[in-house]
């Protein structure tokens, strides 16, 4: 059931994720707790985890292995619990909604770290009970809810707080980009009926309060493609669905119970809603707000998405582990005979010998395209031995480096091209775009 495993994943799994595969299951993911919230450093490709249970630590995940690099400690001889967690675009730096207690007493605060020092650079105390955190991606100005304080507190790019704005028990926030708005949940927990506040950022004021479900808290998400806003409703297990255009409810979606976490995968378009107490997970087409299937998800808390390849990210917190996994079958129905697994192989050769041998550069990103087999786990650089019609002995093996890995689906009428002899490798300063029905090819990166 899977189409590609580079040869460095080595992996056993039971299939239960239905029309999705299991790429990797990530092990050992917190040596203090389980992991619990996810984002992506889409800059250098890392993913940042936060592990419950511990006493600040930040779990780094290199998407192009799906290995674990390192772990950064929020605080020395202090407890943590995280909220939530996000990258700036714009400061490329991870910001941390944290609380706990030290020596000195209780804080409240958003921990930021730089990547490239791997430490926490900057801390930003903000009011009691911190909820969750969203960003403009065009200026890096920060919102993070304050449920204590009742506070949405508004962060500039250098770390200081400029202007706070009341809000009712606010929780989950998300950021209309094309209409600069942001929306914020209202625990109410007291209360049968839900409210989302709209602010407009230009003038710090509320301009809207929209009735949804029961209990919305911390799952909110904008989808700029259809200008909707999604919201998880805890009590009443559905989602509201919000027109940007108009800020009314247009839709109310059943979903599994305690939906608590939703995202928008800009790789597929889909919505996806974590459903703690059904464990499983509702991915919801956002063109017609219809279930598009139900994912049954090992307690999963929290959901992310790798733009670049589509994998999908969930941090489980009955285990120790981060499952990643991928649609195995395109939308649409194509017949099985026609329907064709690609693999995009992108390597080096290390080795100056090997390159002149093969009159190829050494050291600059190569890429092939073969077709695979869906339910085998390929070994990626017998494949490329293969390809370039070399022995894949251990000395051939230890010259090649696989720098990354992609495939797709295709849907095609008829055999799939094969393979070209290394005489008619294209060797040219610009990579070419991957179409699974053309010839197979190997090109310079620029």
């Amino acid at each position: 059931m899977i189409s590609i495993i580079p040869f460095i994943y080595s992996i056993s799994y039971t299939d239960i994720f239905g029309e999705y595969s299991l790429v990797k299951e990530i092990t050992g993911v917190g040596a203090q707790g389980t992991p619990q919230h996810i984002t992506l450093d889409s800059y250098n490709r890392f993913f940042y985890i936060s592990v419950y249970g511990s006493s600040g630590e930040i779990v780094v995940i290199n998407a192009r292995t799906n290995n674990i690099e390192y772990s950064i400690p929020l605080g020395q001889n202090s407890a943590h619990y995280v909220s939530d967690l996000i990258y700036n675009p714009i400061t490329q730096k991870v910001y941390v909604l944290n609380s706990g207690f030290n020596a000195t007493g209780f804080f409240n605060q958003v921990s930021v770290i730089d990547p490239l020092t791997r430490q926490v650079v900057d801390i930003i105390p903000i009011g009691e009970i911190p909820g969750k955190i969203t960003v403009d991606p065009i200026s890096g100005t920060m919102y993070a809810t304050s449920l204590g304080s009742n506070e949405v507190y508004v962060i500039n790019t250098s770390h200081s707080i400029v202007d706070t704005i009341s809000i009712p028990i606010p929780y989950g926030i998300t950021y209309n980009l094309d209409r600069n708005l942001v929306y914020v949940t209202s625990y109410e927990f007291n209360s049968n009926n839900g409210h989302i506040y709209v602010i407009d950022p230009t003038t710090s004021s509320v301009v809207e309060i929209i009735t949804v479900g029961n209990l919305p808290a911390q799952g909110i998400d904008y989808n700029p493609t259809t200008d909707k806003v999604y919201v998880s409703n805890i009590r009443s297990s559905s989602i509201s669905v919000i027109d940007g255009s108009t800020n009314k409810l247009i839709n109310d979606i059943p979903v599994g119970a305690f939906p608590s976490e939703i995202m928008h995968n800009s790789y597929d378009g889909n919505m996806y809603v974590t459903n703690l107490n059904s464990q499983s997970i509702s991915v919801i087409n956002s063109e017609n707000d219809s279930i598009k299937d139900n994912i049954q998800s090992l307690g999963v808390y929290d959901i992310e998405v790798d733009t670049s390849t589509g994998f999908i990210y969930l941090t489980s917190h009955s285990d120790f582990s981060v499952y990643v996994i991928k649609e195995i079958k395109p939308s649409g129905t194509c017949p099985d005979e026609n329907l064709k697994h690609w693999d995009k192989i992108i390597f080096k050769i290390k080795s100056q010998t090997l390159a002149n041998t093969l009159n190829l550069p050494v050291n600059s990103e190569l890429d092939i395209k073969i077709e695979d087999s869906p339910v085998d786990v390929v070994d990626i650089k017998n494949e490329i031995a293969l390809f370039l019609n070399i022995p894949a002995s251990t000395q051939n093996r230890n010259s090649l480096e696989v720098v990354d890995v992609d495939y797709d689906i295709a849907c095609t009428p008829s055999e799939p091209i094969g393979k070209k002899s290394l005489d008619s490798l294209s060797m040219t300063n610009q990579s070419q775009v991957f179409f699974p029905s053309e010839n197979l090819t190997a090109t310079t990166l620029g």
